[in-house]
C-alpha cells in the first residue's frame, strides 16, 4: 500500500509538473503571438516609411527639377532683357570737313585741307532700355590701320570684350529711350600737317557691342 501512494503521489507530481509546464507554455505562446504582431506592425510601419521615403525623394527630385527649369528660364530670359536692352544706331555717317571764317563749315576730301572728321549717327528708339547718361566710342583707323587718337595713354583708351582700345572721339548723351541723332569730332592735332591719302575706316561702339561700322576717302 505504501508503494501504490508513493507512486500515486509521483504521478500527481508529473501531472502537476506538466500542469505547470503547460501553463508556461501558454504564456509563452501569448508572449510570442504579442511579438509577432509586434514585428508584423513594425513591417507594416517600415514599409509605410519606405513608401512615404521614396515618394518624399520623387517629390524632390520634381521640385528641384522645377527649380532648376524656373533658373533656366529666369536666365533666359535675363538674357532676352539684356539683348533686347542693348542699343542699335542706324544711318552711321563720316564726314570730312573745312573750317572756315565766321565759324562756318564746308565739306572737303582732300587731305591737307580736312581740319576734322565728324561721325554722326541716330540712336534707335528702345523702350525697355535702362535710361540715363551713355557713352559711345569712336574709333578711326587710317589706311595703315592706325588709330587716330590724341594721345596713346589711357585717358583715350576704353574696354571692348576685355581689351583695351584706343579710341578717336568719345560722345555722351542723356538718353531717354526716344530715337535720337548724335554726333562727334575728331579734329586734326596741333602739328599734324594733313590726312593721309587713302580709305579710312570707322567704328562706333557702346558698352561692349560693335554699333555699327562705315568708311570715308580722302584724296
Amino acid at each position: 500500500i505504501q508503494a501504490s501512494a508513493l507512486e500515486i503521489k509521483k504521478l500527481l507530481d508529473t501531472k502537476w509538473e506538466y500542469v505547470k509546464v503547460s501553463r508556461k507554455l501558454d504564456q509563452l505562446r501569448v508572449v510570442a503571438q504579442s511579438y509577432l504582431r509586434q514585428m508584423d506592425s513594425l513591417y507594416t510601419v517600415n514599409q509605410q516609411l519606405q513608401e512615404e521615403n521614396l515618394q518624399m525623394k520623387e517629390e524632390i527630385k520634381a521640385e528641384q527639377q522645377k527649380s532648376r527649369q524656373l533658373v533656366e528660364e529666369k536666365e533666359l530670359l535675363s538674357s532676352k532683357i539684356k539683348e533686347g536692352s542693348a542699343l542699335s544706331i542706324s544711318s552711321l555717317t563720316a564726314e570730312t570737313l573745312r573750317s572756315r571764317s565766321g565759324g562756318k563749315e564746308e565739306f572737303t576730301d582732300k587731305g591737307k585741307r580736312i581740319d576734322k572728321i565728324r561721325v554722326c549717327f541716330i540712336i534707335a528708339e528702345n523702350r525697355i532700355a535702362q535710361p540715363g547718361t551713355r557713352t559711345f566710342y569712336i574709333r578711326i583707323a587710317d589706311p595703315n590701320g592706325n588709330i587716330l587718337t590724341r594721345s596713346r595713354g589711357d585717358e583715350y583708351s576704353f574696354t571692348y570684350q576685355g581689351e583695351q582700345l584706343q579710341y578717336s572721339a568719345m560722345a555722351n548723351i542723356d538718353y531717354q529711350n526716344k530715337a535720337v541723332k548724335m554726333c562727334a569730332d575728331y579734329n586734326k592735332l596741333p602739328l599734324q600737317e594733313k590726312f593721309i591719302t587713302g580709305t579710312y575706316q570707322v567704328a562706333v561702339y557702346h558698352e561692349d557691342n560693335l554699333l555699327g561700322e562705315t568708311s570715308f576717302t580722302v584724296k
